[in-house]
């Protein structure tokens, strides 16, 4: 786990961070907003990105199509272990039960 304060915001310069900026845009669900979520899917999924289910109170994002950049120390272990020493963005993609959220996470 680590601090809200470790995370920096997201500055959505490369191509997964212009969709995700256009998701945070649309404030209900609609059927454009799914659209744009299944193409956040393929596209950072075609750039080495994850999916995972957590907490969001671990994770410091709830709403789907929040954001942010986190350097991802050497020592971390857990969802995150395989980006040791990069930069990465977690997005949230997803609602679940309570409060457990689908992320993706993934090297800027």
């Amino acid at each position: 786990m680590f601090l809200a304060a470790d995370t920096r915001k997201d500055n959505y310069r490369d191509e997964i961070g212009q969709i995700v900026k256009a998701i945070q845009q649309i404030p209900t669900v609609t059927n454009e907003k799914r659209a744009l979520i299944a193409q956040l899917q393929n596209v950072a999924a075609n750039h080495g990105y994850i999916t995972f289910s957590a907490g969001n109170h671990r994770w410091h994002v709830g709403r789907v199509g929040e954001s942010y950049l986190y350097s991802v120390p050497e020592n971390k272990l857990g969802h995150l272990a395989q980006f040791r020493g990069k930069e990465v963005r977690v997005v949230c993609i997803g609602s679940g039960t309570r409060w457990i959220r689908t992320y993706m996470a993934g090297p800027v």
